[in-house]
């Protein structure tokens, strides 16, 4: 599984040693126990942030590795927010911080990317429902509404792709809780009608 420890390294280690470094350079130099170099709090906390998100990773890729099958049918969605998704949030919050349109952002704000580095890595290991981006391609059984979108978000990338890329992560990984909270609404929905079916 030499390909497994490539992805670790790729899209856990790699993302974690850039969030933490991105911090720990760019916070305002606090002094005393909340200090983010040294022994402060907030250091141990980005440390910690990061370790979590390389361990989230590994379990994730273990999982996949184990249910993992050559059923069409399993390539259609993923359990839990893929390693490369993951990984791209993390980039691309990293790129916006970085950008000219980042300087508006408050630099205390900053301290709470250790905060979504974890909220992502839990995402990685929940049993949420993602969608597989190349499979759902098929532009041929798709709305024009689909195409309309698709071309959007290629636009806004091209011309803003610090807004455009992250923009694009952010909606993929809102896409399993978002989806799940629909789905467990439309189940009450209908057995609340079937329930009343019966009454009468």
């Amino acid at each position: 599984q030499l390909d497994s420890l490539a992805d670790i390294v790729s899209f856990g280690v790699a993302p974690a040693f850039l969030v933490h470094t991105f911090v720990i350079n760019n916070l305002p130099d606090y002094s005393g126990r909340f200090a983010w170099t040294g022994g402060g709090a907030f250091a141990k906390f980005a440390w910690a942030a990061g370790t979590i998100f390389v361990t989230c990773a590994a379990l994730r890729l273990a999982r996949f590795n184990v249910e993992n099958s050559t059923d069409d049918s399993s390539h259609r969605s993923f359990r839990g927010l893929p390693t490369p998704g993951a990984a791209a949030l993390l980039a691309t919050i990293i790129i916006f911080l970085k950008s000219d349109l980042g300087g508006f952002v408050p630099q205390p704000v900053i301290g709470i990317v250790p905060l979504l580095t974890v909220v992502t890595a839990g995402l990685m290991v929940t049993k949420v429902r993602y969608p597989h981006i190349v499979s759902q391609l098929d532009f041929g059984g798709r709305p024009f509404s689909f195409l309309v979108v698709v071309v959007f978000m290629t636009m806004l990338v091209a011309l803003a792709h610090e807004v455009g890329l992250l923009l694009l992560c952010a909606i993929y990984a809102a896409s399993g809780p978002i989806g799940l909270a629909i789905d467990q609404i439309i189940e009450r929905a209908a057995s609340a009608s079937d329930s009343e079916g019966t009454l009468f």
